[in-house]
């Protein structure tokens, strides 16, 4: 089995003697989404396939995102105390929550659980 890099298959057509080719992901990531591969092979007589065969390949994102919330004065100071004095308004601050899956946030759903 040849193994290749993935920044090496994006730079140039990869030419093995093997029927499988792995893609090591380690220096670089597909995006999510849709990716095509295609192969065409060579016979023993020098004969080049005359139609490649392809593959869409689909990346998906199944990590789930990691939420995160900063309280900010009204002013957008962070209160790292978590204590706002009465009457006062404050900002929930979801920035820094992440999606380590390849994908990014989308949307913010918030809720008041209890009050």
């Amino acid at each position: 089995m040849t193994s290749v890099t993935l920044k090496e298959i994006q730079e140039a057509p990869q030419t093995t003697k093997d029927s499988q080719l792995t893609i090591d992901m380690s220096e670089g990531q597909l995006a999510v989404g849709e990716h095509r591969f295609e192969l065409s092979v060579t016979d023993s007589s020098d004969n080049e396939s005359r139609i490649p065969a392809q593959i869409t390949v689909f990346i998906i994102d199944t990590e789930a995102p990691t939420p995160l919330i900063e309280l900010r004065d009204a002013e957008g100071r962070l209160v790292e105390s978590n204590r706002i004095p009465f009457g006062a308004s404050f900002i929930l601050n979801g920035a820094r929550s992440t999606d380590t899956g390849g994908g990014t946030i989308a949307s913010y759903e918030w809720r008041l659980i209890r009050g």
